[in-house]
């Protein structure tokens, strides 16, 4: 099977590319390793992909991260803080960029 890859923007607005395990269970630490904690994962209709946030960055009062709610759409709306993971959705599965 081909590598996938995940795509995390930070705060500090660094771009940073990770290989994305092919076993959900591993995947699923995968995530929480990159966000720091447990995941929330918002959809983002503009791009057709899925960005994965750390669920309590707010109140563990991480870094804001301005441009990854500017991709996701959401300025003005809410703010998404600490790293986000930019993956795609299929169906119930979780997939990574080829």
């Amino acid at each position: 099977m081909d590598k996938t890859y995940t795509v995390t923007v930070t705060p500090d607005m660094e771009i940073l590319i990770r290989e994305l395990p092919e076993e959900e269970e591993k995947q699923l630490e995968h995530l929480k390793q990159l966000v720091g904690g447990y995941i929330e994962t918002i959809r983002s209709p503009r791009l057709n992909t899925l960005c994965i946030v750390n669920g309590e960055g707010k109140l563990l009062d991480l870094k804001p991260n301005m441009l990854a709610t500017t991709i996701c759409g959401m300025l003005g709306f809410d703010v998404i803080y600490g790293n986000a993971v930019f993956c795609v959705e299929d169906g119930e599965h979780i997939k990574g960029f080829t």
